[in-house]
């Protein structure tokens, strides 16, 4: 390829000299010869022969050139589409990731990876309380050291045959063990690499289930695994001695924080056009923002959700208060069963709107559809008092059992949010498309609006378009984001992509 290269630009060179020397010998010759004609024609020929060459090679070229710039824009037509690729695929795997650690944060059964030398090489954050140790003292360590000589003892031989002959094995725990702060069953789960080898194994503890049987002598003591593992997340995890009294004091200096996810209009004529669902963080040192999967629990177990829930009511509306434009969407806010059996909430809710002088239908309360399926009079006449106010409400979870078909006539509320398993299985299960028709035409006949969750991409909103679905939600349509930073036209581009 570098003689060729060379080579093209010597004959280039070597042609223009042929050229220039025919067109001195052209002039020598009419000055020795006194314009004998012979020899004028003859070098005259010449030289145009190499002006043709030359002519021929300059055209060769600029098809080259246009060929390989042809050639360039295909490629970087090429290149940006595989960036566009890899932009979603980043966003996929950022989605992935964040449910991975959601789930690592939220998972009551602790979970760790060892290889094949027996080396720690993941833990999730319950096994991490169930050895009382820091992330430090486990990463990277021999499980035996992690374990204690107690607990290693009835452990040790079913993981060596784990990884030695890739055979499941299942331990049972007694109460009071090293690392077992009530029964329990450690499952040892061997993985495969490559058929025929193992990159290790899982270890699984899991919580013995209320009423299971256990082998004589291992009964668990009575139910206070959820106290157990309350008080184990407030004194490791969070560093609080008093979870209740730390919660008060959080609600009491504003340390949570709201965030708001889009629900987007799949029509141009569906109203309202712009909903909000809002989310809670909580702030902590050094402005670290803690997952409502960790400290929501505890709220729910202190018994201070209504007064979550009246601190998100009271700071929305404050904020919403602020600008005019604010004041076009729909905030959707997710109430507790705790809040749904106060009866003062309602009335709350009437007094915050009509002290700043707001309509009510800036607010629609979601109701989760389990509790409505078994305690339908407490959760209708939530729906009827909030409305009487003014503010709309939604039935979450929407398409989950039977009984949803059965109740959502007895429940007067605006919006049906459609399970979200349905939608994630929508694209290969002709069943769940059946049902979502359903819900879709029973919303219909009923006057009501749905709203899809966990929308993950354009095929799946494309999809919904097509089914009748009156709204969006989900990473496909946006991520959450602090409520300061939210703007109505956020995000009209992913709609506009899968006109």
């Amino acid at each position: 390829m570098r003689y060729k290269a060379v080579f093209r630009s010597v004959s280039n060179l070597i042609a223009a000299a042929a050229a220039l020397a025919m067109l001195a010998l052209l002039l020598a010759t009419i000055y020795f010869t006194w314009f004998e004609l012979q020899w004028t024609a003859f070098f005259a020929g010449l030289l145009a022969a190499a002006v043709i060459s030359i002519v021929s090679r300059v055209s060769h070229s600029e098809w080259l050139l246009a060929r390989r710039s042809a050639q360039v824009s295909q490629l970087r037509s090429k290149l940006n589409a595989e960036q566009v690729l890899r932009k979603r695929s980043d966003d996929q795997l950022a989605c992935v990731r964040a449910n991975v650690r959601h789930l690592d944060e939220s998972l009551p059964a602790g979970v760790a990876f060892i290889d094949t030398e027996g080396i720690v090489r993941y833990h999730n954050r319950a096994f991490r309380l169930s050895q009382g140790l820091t992330a430090d003292r486990i990463d990277g360590r021999p499980l035996a050291d992690v374990m204690g000589a107690a607990a290693w003892g009835r452990l040790g031989e079913p993981v060596t045959g784990a990884l030695a002959l890739g055979k499941h094995a299942s331990v049972v725990r007694a109460a009071g063990e090293a690392g077992a702060d009530c029964a329990c069953t450690v499952h040892v789960v061997p993985l495969e690499s490559v058929p025929g080898g193992l990159a290790g194994a899982y270890l699984l503890q899991v919580e013995a289930m209320a009423g299971a049987e256990l082998p004589k002598g291992l009964e668990p003591p009575p139910p206070q695994g959820r106290t157990i593992y309350a008080n184990t997340l407030n004194e490791t995890i969070m560093n609080w001695d008093h979870a209740a009294t730390r919660l008060r004091q959080a609600l009491d200096r504003d340390e949570f924080c709201l965030y708001g996810q889009r629900i987007r209009a799949l029509e141009p004529t569906a109203a309202p056009r712009h909903m909000l669902e809002l989310l809670v963080r909580l702030r902590e040192e050094e402005d670290q923002l803690i997952p409502p999967g960790t400290f929501l629990p505890l709220v729910e177990e202190h018994g201070l959700m209504p007064e979550m829930d009246r601190w998100v009511v009271r700071h929305l509306l404050d904020w919403a208060q602020r600008a005019p434009s604010r004041l076009e969407t729909v905030y959707s806010i997710n109430v507790a069963p705790a809040t749904i059996a106060d009866g003062t909430f309602p009335d709350y809710v009437r007094d915050q709107l009509a002290t700043r002088g707001l309509l009510g239908s800036l607010l629609c309360f979601e109701v989760p559809e389990p509790e409505a399926a078994t305690g339908l009079v407490p959760i209708r006449g939530f729906v009827e008092r909030v409305r009487a106010a003014g503010c709309l409400s939604a039935l979450c979870g929407f398409g989950r059992t039977l009984e949803s078909f059965d109740q959502v006539a007895a429940l007067p509320v605006d919006f049906l949010k459609v399970d979200a398993g349905i939608v994630l299985r929508l694209a290969t299960s002709p069943v769940d498309q059946a049902k979502l028709k359903a819900i879709v035409r029973i919303a219909r006949e009923t006057r009501r609006r749905t709203i899809a969750e966990c929308v993950e991409d354009t095929e799946t909103i494309s999809r919904l378009r097509r089914l009748g679905v009156d709204y969006a939600q989900g990473f496909g349509i946006g991520r959450p984001e602090p409520l300061e930073s939210e703007a109505p036209e956020r995000s009209e581009h992913v709609l506009a992509a899968v006109d």
